[in-house]
């Protein structure tokens, strides 16, 4: 269920959610991120990509650390392999950027 807030067309952040997002659609986002920012230069897009996280984090009162752990666990096996999924983001990163 999506949650509103009061601001109008602002969509409230569920941390349950969060804590339990699809590693297959998050790495379609992390890809589709990475492919609309390839005309920049690599290090525009480290910084940029860093800046948005940080903004999104702010603006959903979500600790950075925190999102960080999800991704790191939507993005890993327990043994800190990438999952296929995003073993194909990282192989597309090192090719393109």
């Amino acid at each position: 269920m999506i949650q509103r807030t009061s601001r109008p067309g602002v969509i409230r952040l569920d941390r349950d959610k969060l804590n339990m997002v699809s590693t297959e659609a998050t790495a379609r986002a992390a890809m589709e991120v990475v492919d609309a920012l390839q005309k920049y230069r690599p290090e525009i897009v480290v910084a940029g990509i860093a800046a948005a996280f940080k903004l999104l984090a702010r603006a959903h009162g979500i600790d950075e650390a925190d999102a960080a752990r999800v991704a790191g666990a939507a993005m890993t096996e327990a043994d800190g392999r990438y999952i296929p999924e995003f073993r194909a983001v990282a192989d597309y990163l090192s090719k393109e950027t």
